[in-house]
């Protein structure tokens, strides 16, 4: 995968499945980035990928995170 660069159309995807994935909670989910109540952090190494999820208190929590 060397030199593969996400797209837009790969970001439009994964939005996609997340909410799908979310579908089913009241109130429905949404993407969007202010005020988030998660973040979700994928990283990709080669064909690997690690994934995390934070809320926002763990955020507020540990301000290390960088997340803004």
């Amino acid at each position: 995968m060397k030199g593969v660069l996400s797209t837009p159309k790969e970001e439009r995807f994964l939005d996609e499945v997340l909410l799908q994935a979310s579908g089913t909670a009241e109130p429905r989910g949404h993407i969007g980035f202010d005020n988030a109540d998660f973040v979700i952090h994928i990283e990709t190494v080669d064909r690997r990928a690690g994934l995390s999820l934070w809320s926002r208190a763990d955020i507020e929590r540990y301000p290390f995170l960088g997340v803004s």
